[in-house]
C-alpha cells in the first residue's frame, strides 16, 4: 500500500507480511490436504522456467495444479491453497495466500527486492536466473513440510495505524 497524502511522492509504502490483510475465506479451518503442489510463477519469471519445474515435479509422481489462468480470482486462490500441501512459484502475492492456506512455499524470486522480502520471513528464494528446475525442486524438503506462520491477523490494524499517522 502507498500513501500520498497531498498527491505528492509517496511518503511511506507499507509492504511486507506484517500488513497482510487476510481474506475472510482463510478464516476457516483447514481442509484435508488433497492436492500434492501448486505451481505459478509470476510475471518476469521466463514461461519455459515453469513449464521446466512443472515437468521436474511431475516425475516425482505427485499431482500438480498449475492454473489455466495467470490470476485466479481471490477466492479460488484461497481454496486451491488451502487444499495444497506445497507451493513451488515466484515470490509475490501468490506466496503470501500460500502461507495463509498452509501450503509450503518453495521459492525463485525475480529481483533482489523480492529476494529480500522473502529473506523477512525466513525463506529461501534464489535468482531465478541463478537457478535451475532441478535445484528448485531439490529444496523440497519432503519430510520437512511445514509452513512459516507469518499471518497473525493484525495487518489491517497496522495500515490503518500507519493512514492515521500519515493524516494526523
Amino acid at each position: 500500500m502507498v500513501l500520498w497524502p497531498d498527491g505528492s511522492w509517496p511518503i511511506e509504502i507499507l509492504s511486507g507480511p506484517q500488513f497482510l490483510m487476510v481474506d475472510p475465506v482463510y478464516a476457516a479451518p483447514l481442509p484435508a490436504k488433497d492436492v500434492d503442489v501448486v505451481t505459478y510463477f509470476g510475471a518476469g519469471i521466463d514461461h519455459s522456467f515453469a513449464h521446466a519445474v512443472a515437468d521436474v515435479l511431475s516425475e516425482h509422481g505427485l499431482g500438480l495444479f498449475v492454473p489455466a489462468k495467470p490470476i485466479l480470482p481471490s477466492g479460488q486462490w484461497a481454496q486451491v491453497m488451502r487444499r495444497a500441501r506445497l507451493f513451488v512459484g515466484s515470490v509475490g502475492m501468490a506466496m503470501y495466500e500460500a502461507i495463509a492456506g498452509g501450503a509450503v512455499p518453495v521459492l525463485v524470486s525475480v529481483d533482489e527486492d523480492h529476494r529480500q522480502s522473502a529473506e523477512r520471513i525466513g525463506l529461501e528464494a534464489p535468482l531465478w536466473t541463478e537457478t535451475t528446475p532441478e535445484a528448485l525442486v531439490a529444496r523440497i524438503h519432503w519430510d520437512k513440510w511445514r509452513t512459516p506462520c507469518v499471518v497473525d491477523g493484525q495487518g489491517v490494524w497496522r495500515v490503518a495505524k500507519a493512514v492515521e499517522e500519515v493524516l494526523c
